[in-house]
């Protein structure tokens, strides 16, 4: 890894960034600092190994991590210890085409999942904006990511299906959100990064009310328990894992005829 990176000192201007904690604004520079992210702006990494190196307790370093998260600073695959800057390249631009040939040999320190796949498409895209020298050197792991004319037709037409999808869930979304923080003693705001979760299970077809009796049991299972406190929150309740929780329901009816969980 690199020994040294570049920090624009415009951050201190950075909106985003002025909103954050003290604790927020450390965290964010630890991650840009830290001697295990990768030239392309990756590394493997938890939460809580990245309190436990700074000796602070795993409740106070969620805090700081969970607005870098919400204010769209990094991202973060829980399952997977995956951790991404996503403008870290832009300002950390390669200094020659070598420099962008040597990217896929990096790749191989990096989890496979789908953060992966969209760190290698959002790389082969900014390298494309970049002058002729370094777009022949990308390397075929991310040139292949590359759409063409046709792919991109088809893009642009998923995503107008994907933002009207938004806007049609976002009501729904927003109100189950706040359920979760009602329940779960919380107050994650209604952020893109937080509602994508809960749309994606709407648009799988779940309803609010799987929706609020996955809210429940989570909450009774993990709510006050020193680990899995910090599992209640979009990301993981509504991430990969959240037809199987709501499989696991066991629905029974009482003799007054109301539903019980």
């Amino acid at each position: 890894m690199s020994r040294y990176r570049k920090i624009d000192t415009r951050t201190w201007n950075d909106l985003k960034f002025n909103r954050l904690s003290d604790d927020g604004k450390l965290e964010f520079f630890l991650l840009l600092t830290h001697p295990h992210l990768l030239p392309i702006g990756a590394m493997r990494g938890t939460i809580l190994g990245l309190a436990s190196e700074i000796h602070w307790s795993i409740e106070r370093f969620q805090k700081g991590f969970h607005e870098i998260l919400n204010n769209n600073m990094v991202k973060y695959d829980e399952q997977s210890a995956f951790i991404w800057l996503p403008n870290f390249i832009k300002y950390n631009l390669p200094a020659s085409p070598n420099v962008v040939r040597s990217w896929e040999d990096y790749l191989d320190y990096l989890p496979e999942c789908s953060l992966k796949d969209e760190l290698i498409s959002s790389v082969a895209v900014f390298v494309e904006k970049l002058s002729g020298s370094f777009r022949e050197a990308l390397p075929k792991a991310f040139a292949k990511t590359l759409p063409n004319q046709e792919q991109e037709q088809e893009q642009d037409q998923e995503q107008k299906h994907t933002h009207n999808a938004c806007e049609q869930y976002y009501p729904q979304a927003v109100e189950i959100l706040n359920f979760l923080n009602e329940k779960a003693d919380k107050v994650f705001q209604a952020s893109a990064y937080n509602l994508k979760f809960i749309i994606n299970c709407l648009k799988s077809g779940a309803s609010i009310e799987d929706c609020r009796r996955v809210i429940v049991r989570k909450c009774r299972k993990w709510k006050g328990d020193d680990k899995r406190d910090d599992w209640l929150r979009p990301m993981t309740i509504f991430g990969e894992r959240f037809h199987q929780y709501l499989g696991e329901l066991v629905t029974t009816h009482s003799e007054s005829g109301e539903t019980s969980i």
